[in-house]
Protein backbone atom coordinates (compact mmCIF):
# COMPACT_ATOMS: atom_id res chain seq x y z
CA UNK A 1 0.00 0.00 0.00
CA UNK A 2 1.33 3.44 -0.90
CA UNK A 3 1.95 5.96 1.86
CA UNK A 4 -0.04 8.60 -0.02
CA UNK A 5 -2.98 8.72 -2.36
CA UNK A 6 -4.47 11.82 -3.90
CA UNK A 7 -6.45 12.74 -0.76
CA UNK A 8 -4.84 11.05 2.24
CA UNK A 9 -1.53 10.58 3.92
CA UNK A 10 -2.14 6.90 4.63
CA UNK A 11 0.66 6.61 7.19
CA UNK A 12 -0.90 9.35 9.31
CA UNK A 13 -4.44 8.08 8.79
CA UNK A 14 -3.55 4.49 9.68
CA UNK A 15 -1.71 5.71 12.79
CA UNK A 16 -4.80 7.60 13.96
CA UNK A 17 -6.97 4.55 13.32
CA UNK A 18 -4.56 2.32 15.25
CA UNK A 19 -4.58 4.69 18.22
CA UNK A 20 -8.35 4.99 18.45
CA UNK A 21 -9.93 1.52 18.23
CA UNK A 22 -12.80 -0.14 16.46
CA UNK A 23 -15.22 2.78 16.77
CA UNK A 24 -13.14 5.12 14.60
CA UNK A 25 -15.70 5.42 11.81
CA UNK A 26 -18.77 5.86 13.99
CA UNK A 27 -17.19 8.25 16.45
CA UNK A 28 -14.22 10.10 15.00
CA UNK A 29 -14.87 10.08 11.28
CA UNK A 30 -18.46 11.22 11.71
CA UNK A 31 -17.34 14.08 13.98
CA UNK A 32 -14.57 15.02 11.52
CA UNK A 33 -17.04 15.29 8.65
CA UNK A 34 -19.74 17.09 10.64
CA UNK A 35 -17.36 19.58 12.23
CA UNK A 36 -15.56 20.45 9.01
CA UNK A 37 -18.81 20.77 7.05
CA UNK A 38 -19.96 23.43 9.52
CA UNK A 39 -16.58 25.14 9.70
CA UNK A 40 -16.19 25.27 5.92
CA UNK A 41 -19.59 27.02 5.69
CA UNK A 42 -18.47 29.49 8.35
CA UNK A 43 -15.14 30.01 6.59
CA UNK A 44 -16.90 30.68 3.31
CA UNK A 45 -19.06 33.36 4.95
CA UNK A 46 -16.03 34.97 6.60
CA UNK A 47 -14.12 35.00 3.33
CA UNK A 48 -17.08 36.46 1.47
CA UNK A 49 -17.16 39.27 4.08
CA UNK A 50 -13.38 39.73 3.64
CA UNK A 51 -12.94 39.21 7.35
CA UNK A 52 -9.30 38.13 7.08
CA UNK A 53 -8.14 37.60 10.67
CA UNK A 54 -11.01 35.30 11.72
CA UNK A 55 -10.75 33.54 8.34
CA UNK A 56 -7.06 32.91 8.93
CA UNK A 57 -7.69 31.51 12.43
CA UNK A 58 -10.49 29.24 11.26
CA UNK A 59 -8.50 28.00 8.26
CA UNK A 60 -5.59 27.29 10.63
CA UNK A 61 -7.82 25.31 13.01
CA UNK A 62 -9.34 23.30 10.14
CA UNK A 63 -5.88 22.65 8.73
CA UNK A 64 -4.75 21.25 12.07
CA UNK A 65 -7.72 18.90 12.20
CA UNK A 66 -6.99 17.72 8.66
CA UNK A 67 -3.29 17.24 9.42
CA UNK A 68 -4.14 15.11 12.45
CA UNK A 69 -6.49 12.90 10.43
CA UNK A 70 -4.15 12.55 7.45
CA UNK A 71 -6.45 14.53 5.13
CA UNK A 72 -3.52 15.86 3.15
CA UNK A 73 -5.31 17.41 0.15
CA UNK A 74 -7.69 19.36 2.37
CA UNK A 75 -4.81 20.47 4.58
CA UNK A 76 -2.86 21.84 1.61
CA UNK A 77 -5.81 23.89 0.41
CA UNK A 78 -6.51 25.21 3.90
CA UNK A 79 -2.85 26.15 4.26
CA UNK A 80 -3.16 28.19 1.05
CA UNK A 81 -6.31 29.90 2.36
CA UNK A 82 -4.59 30.61 5.68
CA UNK A 83 -1.58 32.22 3.96
CA UNK A 84 -3.82 34.20 1.61
CA UNK A 85 -5.81 35.59 4.53
CA UNK A 86 -2.62 36.51 6.38
CA UNK A 87 -1.48 38.58 3.42
CA UNK A 88 -5.03 39.77 2.59
CA UNK A 89 -4.43 38.62 -1.00
CA UNK A 90 -7.37 36.33 -1.65
CA UNK A 91 -6.34 35.15 -5.11
CA UNK A 92 -8.24 31.93 -5.92
CA UNK A 93 -9.49 31.64 -2.34
CA UNK A 94 -13.17 31.69 -3.30
CA UNK A 95 -12.61 28.96 -5.89
CA UNK A 96 -10.79 26.82 -3.33
CA UNK A 97 -13.38 27.27 -0.58
CA UNK A 98 -16.11 26.26 -3.05
CA UNK A 99 -14.24 22.97 -3.66
CA UNK A 100 -13.78 22.05 0.00
CA UNK A 101 -17.21 20.49 0.75
CA UNK A 102 -16.94 18.07 -2.19
CA UNK A 103 -13.32 17.31 -1.35
CA UNK A 104 -14.33 16.60 2.25
CA UNK A 105 -16.98 14.10 1.08
CA UNK A 106 -14.45 12.39 -1.20
CA UNK A 107 -11.85 12.34 1.58
CA UNK A 108 -14.29 10.76 4.03
CA UNK A 109 -15.32 8.20 1.41
CA UNK A 110 -11.63 7.37 0.89
CA UNK A 111 -11.14 7.03 4.64
CA UNK A 112 -14.10 4.63 4.83
CA UNK A 113 -12.64 2.60 1.97
CA UNK A 114 -9.28 2.36 3.71
CA UNK A 115 -11.05 1.23 6.89
CA UNK A 116 -12.90 -1.49 4.95
CA UNK A 117 -9.59 -2.67 3.47
CA UNK A 118 -7.89 -3.01 6.84
CA UNK A 119 -7.34 -6.55 8.10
Amino acid sequence: MHAHNNLLNLVTFNSVVALTNSNFESKYLMKFETQLTAEFAELKALLRAKDWAPSERLAHRCKGICDTMGAEALSKRLRYIERSCRSAKPRLVQEIIDQLPDMLKKTCAQMKQVLRDLP
